[in-house]
């Protein structure tokens, strides 16, 4: 345990790096959570000064595609490091952000997923319906739906199955940004229900995330507590 301590040390001071070389700033707060399906790591005060010109001019897209470029990089050298100095094996990962509270986050996935029972946390049942009537416009009815809690101020909702045949045959040959629309549409629309969902759980949020892993064909959607 004291020696993940250790390595979980060295790869924070280690992005705080890749992060200022990439991007030219230092985040405020760097949270790394290492579990048994993968590293979580959320990322604050994550906006380049460039990326802010851009944003105060609306130019969104531009951000998103500069964010599609840059994160390839950055991943790259967050997996050669942990495989180096960690000697753990990572394959693939997710992210999102939100501009308005420049905040991110990362899920980088190991090359053998081992969900433990432990990290399952029950949602109550209206929270989940919420979530559903939501999402449930932009992707397929899940075919199954799992919450998992790596951490006291961490819930991620795993939705299984959420790729209809058409948009999986699409995945698979290589045409994803066909389909990558819907999810920037469904995080909106769960961000709307902010105030909603914060009644239901009687916790205050502070970032919701959506990200789709189209390979697996899950969505899962972060929920950042303060």
């Amino acid at each position: 345990m004291v020696k993940e301590q250790e390595i979980l040390q060295q790869f924070r001071m280690y992005i705080d790096n890749v992060f200022y070389d990439t991007y030219g700033v230092l985040s405020e707060q760097c949270i790394i959570e290492c579990t048994s399906y993968g590293i979580f790591i959320y990322i604050k005060k994550w906006l380049s000064p460039i990326e802010k010109t851009l944003y105060i001019q609306k130019e969104e897209e531009m951000i998103a595609d500069i964010r599609q470029r840059t994160v390839e990089i950055v991943f790259l050298q967050m997996k050669d490091w942990l495989r180096k100095y960690g000697g753990i094996q990572i394959e693939k990962f997710i992210y999102d952000w939100n501009i308005e509270n420049e905040t991110g986050f990362f899920l980088l996935f190991s090359e053998e997923e081992k969900i433990k029972k432990d990290h399952n946390v029950l949602f109550e049942q209206p929270v989940v319906e919420e979530i559903l009537q939501h999402t449930n416009q932009y992707q397929k009815k899940p075919e199954y739906i799992e919450v998992l809690q790596p951490a006291h101020d961490i819930n991620i909702v795993v939705q299984y199955g959420i790729l209809l045949p058409l948009e999986q045959t699409l995945v698979n040959k290589g045409y994803k940004d066909l389909v990558i629309n819907r999810q920037m549409i469904m995080k909106q629309c769960v961000q709307q229900q902010q105030q909603k969902l914060e009644s239901i759980l009687k916790r205050e949020i502070q970032d919701i995330f959506i990200a789709w892993h189209y390979e697996l064909n899950r969505c899962y959607i972060i929920f950042f507590h303060k």
